[in-house]
């Protein structure tokens, strides 16, 4: 099981993406969460608040670069934790593994159900964002288009490659 929750920071507090309202202080820099917990294991969790909207765009950029090769890391925008996708040799699981400053993370599960939950999220993310700051509002439309689309290519890439 998958969970995949966008917060938005304000003040001390979090407040689920869904249920915000009102202005983001800095559009340019939006205080966020990501909390992921697969199969109970809390990978991402608020305490690694950081600018999500950026991190959504390097998933994104992380499933892309998964069609060619079968490992993916990158680091937070503004923290020193690194994230990683592993896929196994039959393209069927994909392993996760963060680095937050309570220890090295990391759990299992299967490719279909991590690209469906992280697809979700990361529309989810990007069609509130579109909505609450709208300046940026087409940015964010191409970005939940583009997660969605590197997932299902992903997907397929490995299905071809008789993975799945």
């Amino acid at each position: 099981m998958i969970k995949v929750q966008n917060y938005i920071k304000d003040g001390d507090n979090f407040i689920a993406i869904e249920e915000f309202e009102g202005k983001v202080p800095d559009p340019e820099y939006v205080d966020s969460a990501i909390e992921l917990v697969i199969n109970g294991i809390p990978i991402i969790t608020c305490r690694e608040w950081d600018n999500m909207d950026d991190l959504w765009s390097y998933i994104a950029n992380g499933f892309e670069e998964l069609i060619e090769k079968s490992e993916w890391t990158t680091e937070f925008p503004d923290q020193s934790i690194e994230l990683t996708f592993r896929l196994d040799k039959k393209g069927k699981q994909v392993e996760v593994e963060s680095t937050p400053s309570r220890g090295l993370v990391k759990a299992k599960t299967s490719l279909d159900e991590f690209l469906t939950a992280m697809s979700e999220g990361g529309q989810n993310f990007f069609l509130r964002m579109a909505k609450i700051v709208p300046d940026k509002q087409d940015i964010y439309l191409r970005e939940a288009n583009r997660i969605s689309e590197a997932a299902k290519k992903l997907l397929e890439s490995c299905k071809q490659k008789q993975f799945i």
